[in-house]
């Protein structure tokens, strides 16, 4: 990948994260994601193909922040959007609040 390719993809996850933990998977479009990352459709086909992929992308990075082991990762795959990132923002919420 090259590094403006690199740097395409890497927004659209990054902004994916923040709207999804902000409002939820279902409070989420495609096109709020294209918007806040400042990108096209074609972008997130050619990395994605789906909102849905987009989302286990962003939860597995949000995964990483939070620490959680490969079996928990794939055990919050498994659960419905909305419960698998309450999970995860709690858990780094309380990672947060440790270093106050």
């Amino acid at each position: 990948m090259s590094r403006s390719s690199e740097k395409a993809r890497e927004e659209l996850v990054e902004a994916a994260l923040r709207l999804f933990a902000e409002r939820g998977y279902y409070g989420v479009t495609v096109r709020d994601v294209l918007e806040e990352a400042d990108t096209h459709l074609s972008v997130l086909n050619y990395y994605f193909r789906s909102k849905d992929a987009l989302y286990r992308e962003a939860l597995l990075r949000a995964c990483e922040k939070a620490s959680f082991s490969q079996k928990d990762r794939e055990a919050l795959l498994q659960l419905e959007p909305h419960r698998a990132l309450y999970i995860v923002n709690l858990q780094l919420k309380i990672q947060d609040d440790r270093f106050l």
